[in-house]
């Protein structure tokens, strides 16, 4: 699932097969594409493998070359629920990563730019003062009166 906030940055999906898609983001210096995959299992044939990481291969040349590029997901795939504990005599890496990267500028409803605040105002005890007061007078507008037959 994509997330809401960056829902109008999406440029393109593509599902490539049953066990492969491509997301590409716009960016706000450069965009990028994300290859997401499930890789075979050791179970698989070698020639189901080979061919795999060749279709993967394709995939990953068509990219842009100046757009970035991450190939993520499970390449060694088990049909497991949990995660494999991280072991000093295993040969399997337990990667996480977050990254962060500047998408497009994302444009509210109206198609106006989302406008920035100023929090260096709210460190004046005066303009702090005010503005409480203006969203107790919003408050009280805004606040049912517990009389049911009032209204």
């Amino acid at each position: 699932m994509i997330n809401k906030k960056i829902n109008e940055c999406v440029l393109g999906f593509e599902p490539v097969n049953e066990r492969m898609f491509k997301l590409h983001i716009k960016g706000k210096l450069y965009n990028t594409t994300y290859i997401c995959n499930h890789a075979p299992t050791e179970d698989a044939t070698d020639e189901y493998k080979e061919k795999f990481y060749e279709y993967l291969q394709n995939v990953c040349s068509k990219v842009l070359k100046y757009d970035a590029l991450f190939v993520i997901g499970d390449f060694n795939a088990k049909d497991m629920r949990v995660y494999r504990e991280v072991n000093c005599d295993s040969d399997h890496f337990l990667l996480i990563a977050t990254i962060k990267e500047k998408t497009c500028r994302i444009k509210n409803i109206s198609g106006e730019m989302r406008k920035k605040w100023n929090t260096e105002k709210l460190k004046d005890d005066t303009t702090v003062d005010l503005h409480k007061k203006e969203i107790e007078q919003d408050l009280k507008k805004t606040i049912p009166s517990d009389d049911i037959e009032e209204e």
